[in-house]
């Protein structure tokens, strides 16, 4: 059986979309729990929630509001079934997620966590499959043929150090390994980049199972933490540096064969795509991903100056103009 962890934040009408997508699983015999957690003093999500009477909603309604990490803990104390599923309230999934995850965590036992490629939804365009899937692409060899993908520790470090390639909304996991990544990840005291540090904390040692189809629906809005005042003051380069350089400090020999993982996997496949994989990553983490760890990331080129000679009329030089008009009157 599994539990569905739903953090919701004020967001009825997004709410009602992630418990729709909950209740058309395909494998919904096997949720034995959804938790909302409301953590924004209103109870407008608890009236959505009894509109799903045939699903076995527990609620929590956060009182006063703990902040972001404080929040995950809390949920990750939860321990009712053998797997949990995580979902924000503005995602939702498509009708095959769980079971897909699900068949994948049954039939390797040493996997300890399910990711899945998703589509991103802005207001103004159609859902478009989200740019981080060329990190995982190349990390896994460059073959996304299979629907599920097995990808081991250096893998996952490929993909994730370089930016965000793991969403929470698509992630399935065994209870008695999401708590402790969780509880860690909280330790960590990182508020904006612990989605690139959960992932990697799941996968030491086993790997994880991956999704090339798309199994989730991930909503961009304007309340997003990543579009926060705090997270542009603090620079979110800077965050992502220290994030990798987390990464980097628990696993150094990992990390070395990581760089040369992704070296030979990128070489040869040209500029454009190379730039599609290294996650248009900006200073200072381009700079620490190239200098420090030896990524053959993409780099913009460097504007060279231009030394073409401008001529005035009759073929002078302007240098030449200059000097004569420095030059002393006789």
């Amino acid at each position: 059986m599994i539990q569905v962890l739903i953090p919701t934040r004020r967001r009825p009408d997004y709410l009602r979309v992630a418990l729709e997508s909950v209740r058309a699983q395909s494998a919904v015999g096997r949720i034995g729990t959804v938790v909302v957690s409301e953590n924004g003093s209103s109870r407008e999500s608890e009236k959505v929630c009894r509109e799903f009477s045939d699903l076995p909603i527990l609620y929590l309604f956060q009182e006063p509001e703990v902040d972001g990490l404080a929040h995950a803990r809390a949920l990750a104390m939860i321990d009712r079934h053998p797997y949990t599923a995580v979902l924000h309230d503005d995602d939702w999934w498509t009708p095959c997620h769980l079971e897909v995850a699900l068949q994948a965590l049954d039939a390797h036992a040493e996997c300890q966590a399910f990711f899945a490629s998703y589509l991103e939804l802005f207001d103004t365009c159609p859902p478009q499959l989200h740019r981080n899937a060329w990190r995982v692409w190349v990390a896994a060899g460059k073959d996304f043929r299979p629907p599920v993908l097995f990808l081991n520790f250096v893998q996952v470090l490929v993909a994730n150090l370089l930016a965000t390639s793991f969403h929470y909304s698509t992630l399935v996991a065994r209870t008695n390994s999401f708590r402790p990544a969780t509880l860690s990840m909280c330790d960590g005291g990182n508020a904006f980049d612990n989605d690139r540090m959960t992932p990697v904390l799941l996968a030491d040692p086993a790997g994880l199972a991956y999704s090339t189809i798309p199994t989730a629906i991930i909503r961009r809005h304007s309340e997003q933490d990543s579009n926060q005042d705090a997270f542009a003051t603090l620079g979110a380069y800077q965050i992502m540096t220290d994030t990798s350089r987390w990464i980097q400090q628990r696993w150094p020999r990992q990390c070395q064969d990581a760089a040369l993982y992704f070296n030979a996997a990128v070489q040869g496949i040209g500029e454009e795509k190379l730039r599609s994989v290294s996650g248009e990553a900006g200073e200072p983490l381009r700079s620490y991903l190239a200098d420090e760890l030896g990524f053959n990331v993409w780099r913009p080129p460097v504007a060279k100056r231009s030394k073409r000679r401008l001529r005035l009329g009759f073929g002078v030089r302007l240098r030449d103009w200059r000097r004569f008009l420095r030059a002393p009157r006789q």
